[in-house]
């Protein structure tokens, strides 16, 4: 029983005990069909032929949406819902699918025209799409149902269809631009109506015809199928207005309008009823009819009924006066304050229903007329309509041929367009690579760069190498010379020392002389000289010699030895002056001795204070040496690491050189 009135996996989980089962869906696609055309001769028609057909209709459209939708019946009315398969991702499949169906719908209504005698059926067919809510509700049976704001905009958009369309709404069109392979895609789509919904925003709905052509809309049976009796609550709900005080009163009201299957609405007081009217206005939404208490706290009821006839004639809102007084005047002043009827306390639900009744089917008279009046207006537009039918046929033909040529070409300029896409594709492939060859050149450019830098700065280290190299020679000949002027001044420490060796001997020899000169002298001059010591030399006792020999010659006095005496002389004069001339080229000598050894002291400090600068000079020397060959080696490194790095890019460049830097 169960998994007869419930779907499959639903009813395992019914059967399971699982209760409150429910499900929220994002988005789904619903379609509403309701058979019309058979309500205007129901009192002509018996209740079973009229029941086989509908069931006969209903079980078509069933057959029709099995494995495709979820379908509810509810009266003469078809309900099918279809939603996103798998997990619930729209991908659009759910909307092609309702809308197959509601083709279907339309196919199977055609098998049962001329069923019922001279009754005129037709189907409406309503789709929608929109968030709602699908779950088991009731318990005694258990029913599955959908519902939601989707549902009871789809049933609105039932009501205001026409028959043999399709009623869509504005998000159902939306879809239909986008879903080429949908089967209503390319078809006729009229404008309908403003239907308002739950936010209370009015939104646009279309009519569905056939494919490429404009139906003309049936009036009679649009009429007849949503404007019925006034009583007939089904087709239309009516709304009325109720303004009085009395609470009791408008229980009375209130009860009537149950009966009636009648909206209501109720205010206590003639500014409350204003203000309702105001707030209607606004929003499109006035009532069909006021019952309107006459005497009331603060405005009375013929002061609002005169108010409102300033905006509203007796046909656009009516209103029926309703007070506890039945004098002539009160009636009088009721009726030429302008309402449209008069109704007196206390009344009998049957009276006030009858007025009501009357007002309603007043207006839906009015909305007979209009029609009526739309429908000339709608046959003379159809005439205009069908020559230019006409004319669009013929231009219709003509741009079938042309769309003919159109498609080959576009076929043509499709396989042009894909084949230079492809050839595109493959520049965009070789310009990529390309790309990369030249990013892998500018890379390498910058590395060469980078390895030139390199190269400039060990040249110039190079060069500051020999710069040092140079220095250090100069610093090497400086310190040879050095060595040099050292040798020489210990050579010329020891000619000094020579000549001072020399210098004593001349000195001694020339004392020897001066000694020797003396005692020439004494013995010339006869005088006796002091005894000399010659350093070195034993002292010599000549003098006294000589002393001796000169007593005996004095008193002797030989000739011959005065001869001897002169030769003597003479020959000490001679030698005395060979001494003399030796003594001045020994002075002489000396005196150059001397300034040579001035000179050679003089150059000794000077090379002395060299020496030291020098020797200042080649530690500072030495020592920047040893610095400059650790960076000689460090530079060196560098120097092979670079030739290599260079002889590396040279060989990247070789091996890119047939490649394009600049694609």
């Amino acid at each position: 029983l169960v998994n007869s009135i419930l779907p499959s996996h639903i009813a395992d989980r019914a059967i399971s005990g699982e209760r409150n089962i429910a499900y929220r869906h994002s988005v789904a696609s619903v379609l509403v069909c309701s058979v019309v055309g058979w309500a205007v001769e129901m009192d002509h028609l018996s209740p079973a032929d009229v029941t086989r057909c509908i069931n006969g209709i209903l079980a078509a459209f069933e057959s029709a949406a099995e494995h495709k939708a979820t379908t509810e019946i509810v009266g003469d009315m078809f309900m099918a819902v279809t939603t996103p398969n798998g997990d619930g991702e729209d991908d659009g499949d759910h909307f092609d699918r309702i809308c197959a169906l509601a083709l279907e719908l339309r196919e199977a209504m055609k098998a049962f025209d001329g069923v019922l005698a001279n009754v005129k059926l037709g189907a409406r067919v309503s789709l929608h799409t929109g968030p709602l809510f699908s779950g088991v509700l009731g318990s005694n049976p258990p029913r599955y149902s959908h519902y939601g704001r989707a549902i009871k905009f789809a049933r609105r958009l039932d009501i205001l269809c026409a028959p043999d369309g399709i009623h869509v709404s504005q998000s159902v069109r939306s879809m239909l631009t986008t879903r080429t392979q949908n089967q209503l895609f390319g078809r006729h789509i009229q404008k309908h109506v403003m239907i308002m919904n739950e936010d209370g925003m009015y939104s646009q709905t279309y009519m569905i015809w056939g494919q490429g052509k404009v139906k003309p809309i049936d009036m009679d049976l649009y009429q007849s199928s949503n404007i019925s009796e006034p009583m007939k609550a089904k087709d239309k709900k009516w709304h009325i207005l109720s303004v009085d005080d009395d609470t009791a009163n408008q229980d009375q009201v209130s009860q009537i309008c149950r009966d009636l299957h009648v909206t209501l609405t109720t205010a206590t007081d003639g500014n409350q009823c204003l203000e309702i009217i105001a707030s209607a206005k606004s929003s499109l939404n006035l009532p069909d009819l006021i019952l309107l208490e006459s005497h009331m706290q603060g405005k009375s009821g013929f002061d609002v009924c005169r108010q409102l006839r300033l905006t509203f004639n007796h046909l656009e809102l009516p209103i029926i006066m309703v007070t506890s007084h039945s004098s002539t005047e009160e009636v009088s002043a009721a009726l030429l304050a302008g309402c449209n009827g008069y109704v007196m306390k206390p009344f009998h639900n049957r009276e006030l229903m009858a007025h009501v009744h009357v007002q309603l089917s007043v207006l839906q008279c009015v909305a007979r007329l209009h029609s009526t009046t739309l429908k000339g207006e709608a046959l003379m537009e159809l005439t205009v309509c069908r020559s230019k039918v006409t004319q669009l046929e013929v231009e219709c033909a003509q741009a079938t041929s042309d769309l003919v040529k159109c498609e080959k070409k576009l076929a043509e300029t499709k396989g042009a367009l894909e084949k230079h896409q492809e050839k595109a594709r493959k520049l965009e492939a070789d310009l990529s690579v390309a790309k990369g060859q030249a990013e892998q050149a500018r890379k390498l450019e910058a590395d060469l760069s980078v390895a030139k830098g390199q190269a400039e700065e060990q040249k110039a280290n190079q060069r500051k190498v020999d710069a040092c190299e140079a220095e250090l020679r100069e610093t090497r000949a400086s310190s040879e010379l050095l060595r040099k002027t050292q040798n020489e001044l210990a050579e010329a420490r020891q000619m000094l020392e020579r000549f001072r060796q020399e210098a004593e001997t001349v000195k001694s020899q020339l004392h020897e002389i001066e000694l020797e000169r003396r005692c020439v002298e004494s013995d010339v001059t006869g005088h006796d000289l002091p005894r000399v010591t010659v350093p070195g030399k034993r002292p010599r006792d000549d003098w006294r010699r000589q002393s001796s020999r000169s007593e005996v010659s004095d008193d002797e006095e030989d000739p011959n030895a005065t001869n001897e005496e002169t030769m003597a002389r003479s020959s000490l004069e001679d030698q005395h002056a060979h001494e003399r001339l030796q003594c001045a080229l020994l002075t002489g000598r000396l005196v150059g001795l001397q300034s040579e050894i001035t000179r050679l002291r003089k150059n000794f400090q000077r090379s002395e204070a060299k020496n030291v600068v020098a020797a200042a000079e080649a530690s500072i020397m030495w020592k920047e040496m040893d610095g400059l060959d650790s960076e000689v080696d460090a530079e060196n490194m560098r120097c092979e690491e670079s030739k290599a790095h260079l002889q590396h890019l040279q060989l990247a460049i070789a091996l890119h050189g047939k490649a394009p830097l600049h694609p």
